[in-house]
């Protein structure tokens, strides 16, 4: 099953000019799809693609899924938003 750390992991290593601070800089990821309280799975699947440059199997978006659920079968951003800056930083601090 795919983690959080996994998806950072795949970030970082696809944008190795960015960081996982979120900033609203040159070079930092635009976060605006994530302003709703979810992301069925096929928009998340293309909100991924471009803006984390990270392409899922079929497999991985369920586990995504599965991970962040907001009860409906989409992804709760602000659960996934959340542990993106959390995990990101740690394993920013890690490498």
């Amino acid at each position: 099953m795919i983690k959080i750390a996994q998806v950072i992991k795949l970030y970082l290593r696809n944008n190795k000019y960015c960081n996982v601070m979120l900033c609203n800089s040159l070079g930092c990821v635009a976060l605006d799809a994530f302003d709703s309280a979810y992301l069925t799975p096929g928009m998340f699947r293309e909100v991924a693609k471009r803006t984390f440059n990270v392409v899922f199997t079929d497999k991985e978006l369920a586990a995504i899924i599965n991970s962040f659920n907001d009860g409906q079968g989409n992804l709760d951003n602000q659960k996934f938003l959340v542990a993106f800056i959390k995990y990101g930083k740690y394993y920013i601090l890690l490498t």
